[in-house]
């Protein structure tokens, strides 16, 4: 669903994934649990195969991939920026229901080789900082994104790290509130800066 770039495969997975959503939700409901459904972010020409308004009718909880704005196969950059969690929460809050939102934060990064791109290597934030301090690399924190990052040289090759801390959710967690958002998320579970929990518990 994440590459569904050409209209008309879009549009047929958008009608048969609202189905099988529609349908799903409806048979948890009839057992008395809920119905959780997990999206991209529609925001910059992404998510387009995800029918915010008809999965936020059936679910109970809409989950947002608040991630990945740069990734493995793209680019070096933050995972989340602030100003895209503003664009893609404009639309979210416009289209579903505020109460079923939760945006789910990064607990991890990606380690890209300068000018490679398509190949960075998955860290979870231990493994990062782990990293960070054994090649002696200075922590940089980027405030526009809310994200920090560091650099480091192997091989005779730069490396460029991205990743999210304690300190990156709290930068990033007023956003939500903005727009009346209470529900937050992880991907994933054993990722994260212990810190992830009390910048979410607002200490």
């Amino acid at each position: 669903m994440a590459l569904t770039g050409d209209r008309e495969d879009r549009d047929r997975v958008r009608t048969g994934y609202n189905a099988l959503v529609k349908e799903l939700c409806a048979r948890l409901h009839d057992r008395d649990k809920q119905c959780v459904v997990t999206v991209l972010a529609r925001v910059r020409g992404s998510g387009q195969a995800f029918d915010y308004e008809r999965l936020g009718r059936y679910a109970d909880r809409f989950r947002i991939m608040g991630y990945d704005l740069h990734w493995s196969g793209g680019e070096a950059g933050p995972l989340s920026a602030k100003d895209w969690y503003e664009e893609f929460l404009r639309y979210a809050t416009d289209t579903v229901p505020r109460h079923k939102i939760e945006v789910a934060f990064p607990g991890y990064g990606w380690d890209w080789i300068s000018g490679v791109t398509g190949h960075a290597a998955h860290l979870t934030w231990k493994e990062a900082e782990a990293l960070r301090e054994r090649e002696g690399a200075d922590y940089l924190f980027d405030e526009v994104s809310g994200s920090p990052h560091f650099t480091y040289r192997k091989d005779g090759e730069e490396h460029e790290v991205w990743y999210q801390d304690g300190r990156g959710v709290r930068e990033q967690l007023p956003l939500l509130r903005k727009y009346g958002v209470r529900g937050t998320g992880l991907w994933a579970l054993g990722f994260e800066d212990p810190d992830f929990w009390s910048a979410l518990r607002g200490e």
